[in-house]
């Protein structure tokens, strides 16, 4: 046999019982058994993907997904009415995008545009010329 080939056998051997055993009884296959190696909680995921049938890959998809920390979204704070109006009027004149990021000690102004000939309109407005 390939070393790849016993270093694989070698790692399954580090697998708790009740997920060798699964292996043993044909629940799941070496593929699956490899996938389970590194996962938090190898023996509930085995028990998930002899349930659900999955595949190696699905099962690989499973352990990332299981090995992630859960990080709850934070939402953005939300823009009040005036300076969302100023965004659509700063917008309207300009002919371009325009976000206001306001904080408690200032803020930021960010206009995007598309090519250079907006850029060099966006020049002479602010220059005055």
């Amino acid at each position: 046999k390939s070393r790849a080939h016993v270093a694989n056998h070698l790692r399954l051997l580090t697998l708790p019982e009740p997920v060798q055993a699964h292996v043993r009884d044909g629940q799941l296959s070496a593929g699956h058994a490899r996938a389970l190696v590194t996962a938090p909680d190898p023996v509930a995921l085995a028990r998930r993907v002899i349930d659900r049938g999955l595949s190696v890959r699905e099962t690989e998809a499973l352990v990332k997904a299981a090995a992630q920390p859960k990080t709850p979204r934070i939402r953005p704070a939300q823009k009040d009415a005036d300076t969302r109006a100023l965004e659509g009027d700063l917008s309207a004149h300009l002919k371009m995008r325009v976000n206001i990021d306001a904080t408690a000690h200032g803020g930021k102004v960010t206009i995007s545009y598309r090519d250079l000939d907006q850029l060099d309109r966006l020049v002479q407005i602010l220059a005055g010329w």
